[in-house]
């Protein structure tokens, strides 16, 4: 009987912290999302945990602005990684130094996966609309 307690403890323990996982996660997930903006510069910094936001959504001729928090080089460019040839104009071409930002004006309608090229890990989307 005390076994049966205790394989239904564990059971009810990872049923719940499974749940906590899932709102955790989605709840990041929203918070890096970004509304439609009618700005037409926005700012993604790249974060010791990744860029933030890590996801935007602007008009065709937004500028987006790439800066850097974490005191290293930085490099964003389109995926896909290592080429960048998704989106070739969406690259720098050189690492960045840790104070100096680059701006990118987006004129293609569509999706756009980006990452640091240094850090390929750090990714972000930038779905550009009409």
């Amino acid at each position: 009987m005390v076994r049966v307690k205790i394989i239904v403890a564990l059971a009810l323990a990872v049923l719940l912290g499974g749940f906590v996982l899932l709102l955790y996660l989605a709840q990041s997930n929203v918070a890096h999302s970004v509304a439609m903006t009618d700005d037409m510069q926005v700012a993604i910094v790249l974060t010791p945990t990744g860029y933030e936001p890590k996801e935007v959504r602007v008009k065709k001729g937004t500028t987006v602005l790439f800066t850097t928090t974490i005191g290293h080089a930085h490099w964003p460019s389109s995926d896909l990684h290592p080429s960048h040839m998704i989106y070739a104009e969406f690259d720098p071409k050189r690492p960045l130094k840790s104070d100096e930002a680059w701006s990118f004006g987006f004129d293609k309608v569509g999706t756009w996966g980006f990452h640091d090229h240094i850090r390929a890990y750090f990714t972000g989307v930038i779905y550009v609309e009409e």
